[in-house]
């Protein structure tokens, strides 16, 4: 192949004094290039979504640890037909990217919940990993295999994010990742996420959602109602919250939401909820953000 190479000098005029003299002068700098052909890469390197990811949901947790649910994730390094591999990297960088980064866990939980990343890698659960850095959303993977299997965790119940990869061969040359079976993303979505929308795929069909927006509100109206739907958007349903009777619960987009205080335990919901057709939730004093509200006033987004 063919060798290119250069010489390029350029001068700058300097300026400026020393005890009091002004001087001028000029910087010459000289740049030379060579560039070398390497030849074909014949490799490609893809990303594929472990078991259970069309259906996976993300979720977040009370512990210290933050882990609330993970979804696996494989890299397998190919020949450029599919065949094994004639070369293996000296290593694998991995990297979460458009990673979510809403307040708490839910809605409402904790009160005062911090903004990190809401997907992340851990190094202590993770193999054949040298470094984990970026608050978890870079990983350096061993080389010397063509293949890793690597978990991704969550903590919140409404994170969402990407996943890209690359492989360093043998004198530098990089491949990057691909998802398996579409070779244009170079990114997997977390949760599965076709419409992309940032609200799993999975959840939208369990609960026949009618818009893939996710800033609609379309709760069915009931008798009283002004307008259709109940402050809560589509993402904000998904998203759920904590309430006395559960420590995390989604919400359905299409029936609308009635939230209330009640210590005393005067309210019998299950009646209540027959008689007007909303889905109430009793909360605590705990439970309500900063402001006294759970939305749509309060978003974190």
């Amino acid at each position: 192949g063919t060798i290119l190479s250069g010489t390029v000098t350029k001068e700058t005029p300097l300026s400026g004094s020393t005890g009091g003299v002004r001087s001028l002068g000029a910087q010459r700098v000289t740049t030379t290039w060579t560039l070398k052909p390497r030849g074909r890469v014949m490799a490609r390197l893809f990303i594929e979504p472990g078991p259970g990811y069309a259906t996976w949901l993300p979720e977040g947790s009370d512990s210290p640890l933050g882990l609330g649910s993970s979804q696996l994730v494989r890299l397998v390094l190919e020949g450029e037909n599919g065949g094994p591999a004639t070369v293996v990297p000296t290593r694998v960088r991995v990297r979460l990217v458009e990673v979510s980064r809403e307040k708490g866990i839910s809605l409402n939980w904790p009160r005062n919940g911090g903004t990190e990343p809401d997907l992340f890698f851990r190094r202590e659960r993770m193999d054949n990993v040298r470094e984990v850095r970026n608050a978890g959303q870079e990983a350096i993977l061993e080389g010397g295999t063509t293949q890793w299997t690597l978990p991704v965790f969550s903590n919140d119940y409404g994170a969402f994010g990407k996943l890209m990869a690359e492989a360093e061969l043998p004198g530098g040359v990089i491949v990057s990742g691909e998802v398996r079976g579409a070779p244009s993303l170079d990114r997997l979505a977390l949760p599965k996420d076709d419409n992309g929308n940032r609200i799993a795929d999975a959840w939208e069909r369990a609960v026949g959602a009618r818009s893939t927006d996710p800033e609609s509100d379309t709760d069915d109206t009931r008798p009283g109602m002004v307008m259709k739907g109940d402050g809560l958007t589509l993402y904000e349903e998904y998203r759920g919250l904590r309430t006395v009777d559960a420590p995390h619960r989604r919400l359905d987009p299409n029936r609308p939401d009635f939230f209330f205080i009640d210590d005393a335990r005067l309210v019998d919901v299950v009646q209540w909820e027959s008689i007007t057709g909303f889905a109430a939730h009793r909360l605590e004093w705990p439970h309500m953000r900063l402001g006294g509200v759970v939305s749509p006033q309060d978003k974190a987004r």
